[in-house]
């Protein structure tokens, strides 16, 4: 049987003493070192927080998307504004084709003639230009062409009619006015307008409620009056129903405004 000395099995539990909680410790580290590498799971993962900013930066400005998609057709969709200043027309709105990244191409048609295109902002969506117009009547269109495996070629935003009156109409006022802008549906111009001014100036001063004790009435001086209930029931009091009534009636048996004065001056009526 061996003996130890006292002192010596006091260093040797001392050093065993040291060892584990070195062991111990260690693999405290390692697991915490472990912890601090792992990836976040999927619950807490940053990717389904939209706009976060990374690095110190700001997020980006979220896309605008103004009009549902209908994935099973992938059209484009949109809208349009207009703003007419003399012959100047502008044309705004916002438009998304789902398959064009560069921005939706849009384009103006005027009586069906292409007279204006640009592309819609890729970020915004919104797009803005202007056309020229000339005298007489314009039916415009605005249309989105569609880029991708849609349905349609393309997608109407928007749809507007335009009458620019010639320049000479704007000399006259009130109800003349209204005469001169209805002398280009019997293809009369301006030539036709001073003798229709002096003929209806001295049958009735342009007054809707001008009458004669023969029974004629109105601006046009209808015999009867009641004639022109055919252009409309305010046939009494509307000047645009009377001038519409005797612009026809002159029309039918003269021609012309230049012929039915001219009758005028001869036999003293029309």
């Amino acid at each position: 049987m061996s003996t130890s000395n006292p002192s010596e099995k006091r260093s040797r539990r001392r050093v065993v003493g040291t060892a584990a909680v070195l062991t111990a410790l260690t693999a405290t580290i390692t697991t915490l070192t472990i912890r601090s590498t792992a990836q976040p799971s999927s619950a807490s993962a940053p990717h389904d927080l939209p706009n976060r900013a990374t690095s110190g930066r700001p997020a980006p400005h979220p896309t605008v998307r103004p009009n549902p998609i209908d994935p099973a057709t992938r059209n484009p969709a949109g809208d349009a504004q207009f703003r007419r200043t003399a012959e100047t027309l502008q044309i705004t709105g916002t438009t998304w084709d789902p398959d064009d990244r560069r921005g939706a191409l849009v384009r103006v048609y005027d009586n069906s003639h292409l007279v204006a295109a640009t592309r819609a902002s890729a970020r915004t969506h919104q797009y803005g230009m202007t056309a020229q117009l000339g005298e007489g009547a314009h039916a415009i269109k605005v249309v989105t062409l569609n880029a991708g495996p849609g349905t349609a070629g393309s997608r109407v935003d928007g749809h507007t009619t335009i009458r620019i009156a010639p320049p000479w109409i704007s000399a006259y006022q009130g109800n003349q006015a209204i005469a001169a802008r209805m002398l280009a549906r019997y293809g009369w111009g301006a030539d036709e307008m001073p003798p229709l001014v002096r003929l209806w100036t001295r049958e009735s001063n342009w007054t809707t409620s001008a009458y004669n004790p023969s029974g004629a009435y109105g601006i046009p001086q209808a015999l009867p009056g009641d004639k022109m209930a055919d252009a409309g029931d305010d046939w009494q009091t509307s000047a645009t129903t009377q001038i519409t009534w005797g612009l026809r009636y002159i029309s039918e048996v003269y021609g012309s405004p230049s012929a039915a004065w001219a009758h005028e001056m001869d036999q003293g009526w029309y």
